[in-house]
C-alpha cells in the first residue's frame, strides 16, 4: 500500500532525475544564479511535500506514518545530495555546493508547507 500513496512522489523523483541529470538540461541555461537556486529549492520542496502526504496516507508502516516529516526531510535531503553528487561525474554538468544546499532547504520548506496546509503537527 505504501507505493499506492507514493506514486506521485516516485513520478516527481523521476522528473527531477531527468531534469537535473541530463547533460545540458534546462536549468543549465538559466543565467540568474538566484533563480537557479529558487528552482532547486522549489522542486525539492514539492518532493518533500509529496512524500509526507504519501507517508501519512499509508497504513502499512506505522513508523513511517507517524514520523513522515522526519523521514521525508531525511529522504529528500539524501536524494538531493545524491543527485548533486551524480551531476559532478556527468559531462557538461557540475557539482555545486549551493545547489545541494538549495535542495536541502527545499526539503525543509516542503515540510513547512505541509504544516501550513494541513495545520497539524507531525509527531
Amino acid at each position: 500500500m505504501i507505493l499506492k500513496y507514493n506514486v506521485f512522489t516516485l513520478m516527481w523523483a523521476v522528473i527531477i532525475l531527468l531534469l537535473t541529470l541530463l547533460a545540458g538540461g534546462a536549468s543549465s541555461n538559466i543565467k540568474m544564479v538566484s533563480l537557479d537556486k529558487v528552482i532547486h529549492c522549489s522542486i525539492f520542496a514539492v518532493q518533500s511535500f509529496l512524500l509526507i502526504v504519501g507517508l501519512k496516507k499509508q497504513h502499512s508502516y506505522s513508523y513511517l506514518k507517524f514520523n513522515a516529516g522526519k523521514v521525508s526531510i531525511l529522504a529528500t535531503t539524501v536524494f538531493g545530495i545524491l543527485v548533486e553528487s551524480i551531476q559532478g561525474i556527468i559531462p557538461a554538468r557540475s557539482f555545486e555546493w549551493t545547489d545541494m544546499l538549495a535542495n536541502m532547504a527545499g526539503a525543509f520548506i516542503g515540510f513547512l508547507v505541509f504544516l501550513l496546509i494541513y495545520k497539524t503537527r507531525l509527531t
